[in-house]
C-alpha cells in the first residue's frame, strides 16, 4: 500500500487486487454513464487523478466475496 501525502488515506496498486489500470478506467466510465458496472467505490480525487482508499477496497472486496459464496 501507498500513502497519500497530506491526506494520509492509504490508497490501493492496481496488482494488490489483480486488475489493470484499464479495466478500472473502463469501469469508471461505465459507472458515469450509467451501463452495468462492478467497480462501485467512490474514487478520491488526487488533482485529476482518481484513487481509491484502501478500506473502502478492502470492504468491496469482502462484498464481491460475499456475493460470489452466496450464489453457490
Amino acid at each position: 500500500m501507498e500513502r497519500v501525502g497530506e491526506f494520509g488515506q492509504q490508497i490501493f496498486t492496481y496488482a494488490l487486487i489483480g486488475v489493470s489500470p484499464s479495466w478500472v478506467r473502463v469501469q469508471r466510465h461505465f459507472r458515469r454513464h450509467g451501463k452495468p458496472h462492478v467497480l462501485v467505490i467512490d474514487p478520491i480525487l488526487l488533482g485529476t487523478k482518481p484513487r481509491y482508499a484502501a478500506d473502502d477496497v478492502k470492504a468491496w472486496l469482502e462484498g464481491l466475496t460475499a456475493a460470489k459464496q452466496t450464489r453457490h
